[in-house]
């Protein structure tokens, strides 16, 4: 655009594809700072035509019509041959439509709630609102929203939009200036075919919302009605009768059809809260020390009734009956001889879980071959072959003996957590892995376990519950009160808000400190007095 001012007053941003009647541009009026859209006339009318009045009265009555849903008009120059009105930033309904095809009839009632009653005070007005709403009604949003996010909105569900506002424009200049076809004067290219200038705006407004609901363009005195699925019968017989002309105004249709179908607008989801900030932790400087990387933790109770719990930090996690290759032990407790036989019809190894890349997948065996009896996850049998994705939470059967309910813990409602001193520590600094979180593994049925074995990766926090035994949650969860991690492959224990302070290496965490665990470690937590082990 040339830097020099339209009309003394306007700067000339862009220019909007062409179309019917003259040149569209948005614009900064420079006056006011304020974006406008200037309609360039491609003819202009001649200084003793007699459509000139006319034109200024409808475009008079544009003015008057304040109403939030409808187009400010502001200039008109006849003879210098161009108007001013309200820039809309978004697309028109017929772009909408062309995109979607149809919308469900919540959708509709999003758009369209506050339309009717505008339509009626333009109509009031003596402008005559007849033809195409289609290329009359448009969807604004805020500046922004880049062009090309308008593009993908317009293939979005309406309750997945930003902040929006529909605007209809309510002056058509086909019958004043001498440029063919009608031009609506909107920010985007609609053509389509038209409309017959003869329907009221009642009929005009039904036809344009049968078309949103999924029903064929309209043509013709007598219309053909084809009952919408997007609406119940008596929802449809009110829309044919307003296609037919027997309604009184746009909002007595509306309100009609509302009731008659019971449609309600499409809601929002409410957007989540804001995350809470990042975690700041501090090493104990008696620990600061501390190093041993592994891929194994151990915490090896004291009391031999309880179970130990594994931390298992590799790639892959197996799950059987065998207590040397498996990491998580599946056996039928108490061990009677009929249980025991259940337990043998399980693999040594029954089920194995990958990490490949950063996904996790379930392979049925050991690795090498399928087990004996088969598996599933989810309901689906697994394959020795192909991997099953593990990314969702499921039950996990090994043949009918066994089950477990597989809990991927893989997400963080908080933004995790630095250690503020970490660079005074000393240990190795390898590169993460490629899956945050953990998968948690209960035996359903309230089956004992041998040992709580987890698979880690970054993550996996906890609380403790009134008989002092640990608790998994969810990362950054109301519930989590402390939390064992994996960094820079070593094994970590945080304390974040414990009402009992953790004890490692008679070191007592206070809130928000972490612990470099290492083998021969006494760790007080709970309950329980265990040992460290780290492998």
């Amino acid at each position: 655009m040339t830097n020099e001012l339209f009309a003394g007053r306007y700067e000339l941003l862009d220019e909007a594809p062409a179309g019917a009647g003259g040149r569209l541009f948005e614009a900064r009026d420079t006056t006011n700072d304020q974006r406008v859209a200037v309609k360039v006339f491609k003819c202009p009318l001649p200084p003793d035509a007699a459509e000139r009045a006319d034109l200024e009265d409808i475009f008079s009555k544009a003015q008057k019509a304040t109403h939030p849903n409808v187009l400010r008009y502001y200039a008109l120059s006849l003879d210098e041959g161009y108007l001013v009105r309200e820039w809309v930033h978004g697309f028109s309904f017929l772009e909408l439509l062309r995109k979607r095809r149809e919308l469900p009839g919540e959708e509709a009632v999003s758009l369209l709630d506050s339309i009717a009653g505008a339509i009626d005070l333009t109509t009031g007005q003596g402008l005559a609102l007849g033809g195409d709403f289609l290329v009359r009604l448009f969807a604004g949003f805020g500046r922004d929203v880049s062009p090309a996010q308008l593009v993908r909105w317009r293939g979005e569900p309406v309750a997945k939009w930003p902040d929006f506002h529909v605007k209809l424009n309510p002056l058509s200049i086909v019958n004043f200036l001498p440029m063919g076809d009608d031009d609506a004067m909107n920010t985007m290219v609609n053509v389509r075919p038209r409309a017959s200038a003869l329907l009221t705006p009642v009929a005009a407004f039904a036809g344009m919302l049968y078309e949103l609901l999924g029903g064929p363009h309209l043509t013709g005195f007598k219309p053909r009605f084809t009952p919408l699925s997007a609406l119940n019968e008596a929802g449809n017989a009110v829309l044919r009768r307003a296609i037919e002309g027997r309604a009184a105004s746009c909002q007595a249709l509306w309100d009609e059809l509302k009731s008659a179908s019971g449609l309600e607008p499409a809601r929002k989801k409410a957007a989540p809260p804001p995350l809470p900030a990042r975690r700041q932790l501090r090493i104990p400087a008696e620990l600061i020390g501390a190093v041993q990387p592994g891929t194994l933790l151990k915490l090896i109770p004291s009391d031999i009734t309880n179970a130990p719990v594994h931390l298992i930090a590799r790639p892959q996690f197996k799950i059987g009956r065998s207590l040397y290759q498996a990491d998580f032990i599946a056996r039928v407790l108490p061990e009677t001889a009929d249980n025991e036989k259940l337990t043998k019809e399980l693999g040594r190894v029954h089920v194995t879980a990958e990490l490949k890349g950063a996904r996790l997948v379930f392979l049925d065996g050991n690795g090498q071959q399928p087990s004996v009896n088969g598996s599933s996850f989810a309901g689906a049998p697994l394959s020795g072959e192909r991997p099953t994705s593990l990314d969702k939470p499921g039950v996990l059967a090994l043949y009918k003996n066994y089950e477990l309910d597989v809990l991927p813990l893989l997400g963080s409602t908080d933004l995790g957590w630095d250690l503020a001193n970490e660079n005074d520590w000393p240990g190795p600094n390898p590169l993460p892995p490629t899956v945050s979180g953990a998968v948690v593994f209960t035996p359903r049925r309230n089956q004992a376990m041998l040992r709580k074995a987890v698979w880690l990766f970054t993550r996996l926090d906890f609380a403790i519950n009134a008989r002092g035994e640990l608790t998994w949650t969810g990362a950054g969860s109301a519930e989590s009160a402390g939390s064992f991690f994996h960094h820079r492959g070593q094994f970590w224990l945080a304390n974040f808000a414990l009402k009992e302070p953790p004890t490692v290496g008679n070191v007592t965490l206070a809130e928000n400190q972490a612990a470099p665990l290492i083998s021969g470690q006494v760790v007080l937590l709970g309950a329980g007095r265990c040992t460290v082990e780290v492998q």
